[in-house]
């Protein structure tokens, strides 16, 4: 890791550490704000120093309050001779809850603020995060989550202690040998609703936050809500996880369910398309192995058993993988971007009707310029003359810029994300795409979907950055390295 990447993280660390020790004094003030409303003066109140607050006012004034609440606990035992002493001191006590609030009140305030300006930092941090190479983000990100679960379940061990300690300091060491005698019989200790109020509080508010902590330590979309509340791109479809080695299920098995997730797709798309025009499609994600060359083969060969005429193109130069699932990399656009090949020779047709396919042909030294220029304006108006349907297998927009280069051609922009993989931030990059109106009839589909759960993720990358060879009549050695942690996920494979 660079200087810069350790720098960024310790920052980080120390942000998120401040921030969680303030949401905990935050819970802190709420239960206080709590205690002193009900105006129960028998229940037991903990201690601010157990939260680790240090305010010299608030221990005073918590200590005083404890103080006057065993004295009125002593005084309502005996008889009422002490009537005027205990009227006295319900006055103290009232006075105390009230300065009380005020402090709360005040604190709470102060909290808020706090919490508002850590926010704003850790936000520039990881700005500056944002900007350091994808490995060492995820590096970072990995060693982050890993400190900060072992920060917090260290401090809430040492709370833990800290409360037992404080419990056991708070036992009377008076002993009531006979109650005194009441004109009633109605039972006033143990105050068995109170306890079961305070019962319900601290078993429902600790296991609350630990989940408020979990949640903001994941950061991969699970859902529907995760994508909706980071864009106003629509989710137009899902697609289940692939258990078979084979990577065109839609082909082997046509009535599974996961081949009528494609057609789901498929018929969301009609909405965004003339169908009386050849409709331009791209597949595209943010990062590596999201499954896009896996939905873009898949979509394709659910579209051409409608009878549609569909043309499938591997225009990830870069890194191809479409020419693993139709055995065939040898020509494609590589060499007809540069002028070593014909339009006529890069079309090929497939085993499954209605589909042609153009491999992306060999790793070309310049991808972006070839894309960028005039001859694959030409074949897009040539294939329209053709084909119903054009799809594009484009590299991740979030890694090169290669599928912008053709957005003017395109009609609709499919962006696929992997549940439990993908990160919730490179939806913001899609959303940016949105706003700033780069692209245009943008669709995000989720893939990857497992009903019953995982045992595990991890991340592959390579061969978008570096390590890749130049030539037209061999795959590049080393650029297939692969590099980074495993993935643990179930069995089946994607490509992307």
């Amino acid at each position: 890791m660079s200087t810069e990447g350790n720098y960024i993280q310790s920052r980080l660390e120390k942000f998120e550490n401040e921030k969680i020790s303030l949401e905990l004094q935050h819970k802190y003030y709420e239960y206080l704000s709590h205690y002193l409303e009900s105006k129960d003066m028998n229940a037991t109140i903990i201690s601010p120093t157990v939260m680790g607050i240090t305010d010299p006012v608030l221990l005073r004034l918590v200590n005083e309050l404890s103080d006057i609440q065993k004295q009125i606990a002593e005084v309502g035992y005996s008889l009422n001779t002490q009537q005027g002493v205990y009227t006295l001191l319900t006055g103290q006590l009232d006075k105390i809850r009230q300065e009380l609030k005020e402090n709360v009140s005040n604190s709470l305030g102060s909290l808020n603020m706090s919490m508002t300006e850590i926010d704003k930092r850790i936000a520039e941090v990881e700005v500056e995060l944002s900007n350091l190479p994808s490995t060492e983000r995820q590096l970072i990100n990995i060693e982050r989550n890993f400190d900060l679960n072992n920060t917090v379940y260290t401090y809430l061990l040492e709370k833990r202690s800290e409360s037992e300690i404080a419990r056991a300091s708070n036992v009377s060491d008076n002993r009531i040998i006979d109650r005194a005698a009441r004109h009633s019989t109605t039972q006033i200790r143990p105050r068995k609703n109170k306890n079961i109020m305070l019962a319900w509080f601290f078993g429902l508010a600790l296991p609350a936050l630990c989940l408020v902590i979990l949640d903001n330590l994941n950061d991969k979309i699970l859902d529907k809500k995760d994508i909706e509340r980071r864009t106003r791109v629509p989710l137009i479809g899902y697609i289940g996880h692939n258990d078979s080695d084979n990577q065109l299920p839609v082909v082997e098995k046509p009535g599974s369910s996961l081949s009528e997730s494609f057609r789901s797709v498929r018929t969301a798309i009609k909405y965004y398309v003339d169908e009386n025009k050849t409709a331009v499609i791209t597949v595209t994600s943010t990062i590596t192995s999201e499954g896009k060359s896996f939905v873009s083969a898949n979509l394709s060969a659910i579209t051409a058993a409608l009878g549609k005429k569909v043309l499938l193109v591997g225009l990830d130069l870069r890194k191809p993988k479409l020419g693993k699932i139709f055995k065939s990399n040898l020509s494609g656009m590589s060499t007809f971007l540069s002028n070593n090949s014909e339009y006529e020779e890069i079309i090929q047709k497939t085993e499954v009707e209605n589909l042609y396919f153009v491999p992306a042909g060999a790793i070309p030294p310049n991808p972006s310029e070839l894309i960028e220029g005039e001859r694959m304006k030409e074949f897009i108006e040539r294939a329209k003359k053709e084909f119903d349907y054009i799809i594009f297998d484009t590299p991740p927009v979030g890694v090169v810029t290669d599928t912008l280069l053709i957005a003017p051609y395109v009609d609709v922009n499919l962006f696929i994300v992997r549940q439990r993989y993908s990160s919730r931030n490179t939806l913001d990059l899609i959303e940016y795409f949105r706003s700033s109106g780069q692209m245009k009839n943008m669709a995000i589909v989720l893939n990857d979907i497992k009903l019953r759960g995982y045992y595990g993720y991890g991340m592959r990358y390579g061969g978008y950055a570096v390590g890749y060879s130049y030539g037209y009549n061999y795959y590049g050695k080393g650029y297939y390295g692969k590099y980074g942690y495993n993935y643990k996920g179930g069995s089946g494979y994607y490509i992307d």
